[in-house]
């Protein structure tokens, strides 16, 4: 895994370090490279997130059964209920059942634009949590 850190001048360099930090905190097996600059207003949100106060959105995904997580997500990624049921493998009526539980507990739809960000932003911020232990390796 590899990350990079935002292009600055040299007198900016820790900004960039800590940008890093972020991306290398956002690879996995599908992204095993981030470059800070390509998360754009992303980076700002990661930035200001505080783990010892996480917003509702995140205490909600949190919360979710293994299933009902493959549930959100393939309904996020899916263009209909009917195709997130063919994915899934289940009936639509039952998609559409879970789909109506989801939006009870989170609080919101994730099938709107507003509502995919809002899960996107809960899945993204808790990978970011381990940032303290990571902190340490920060150049002087």
């Amino acid at each position: 895994m590899s990350s990079f850190g935002t292009w600055v001048r040299a007198g900016h360099a820790p900004e960039s370090w800590d940008a890093a930090i972020i991306a290398l905190r956002l690879t996995d097996d599908y992204a095993p490279a981030v470059d800070a600059t390509d998360l754009g207003a992303t980076l700002l949100l990661a930035q200001a997130y505080d783990p010892q106060h996480p917003h509702h959105d995140v205490r909600a995904l949190a919360g979710l059964d293994t299933r009902s997580v493959d549930v959100l997500r393939t309904l996020v990624e899916a263009d209909s209920i009917r195709s997130a049921a063919a994915a899934l493998g289940m009936h639509p009526s039952t998609v559409q059942a879970r789909h109506e539980t989801l939006i009870q507990i989170l609080g919101y739809d994730p099938r709107t634009d507003i509502g995919r960000m809002r899960y996107i932003a809960a899945a993204l911020l808790p990978r970011l949590t381990d940032l303290a232990i990571l902190a340490h390796f920060k150049p002087a």
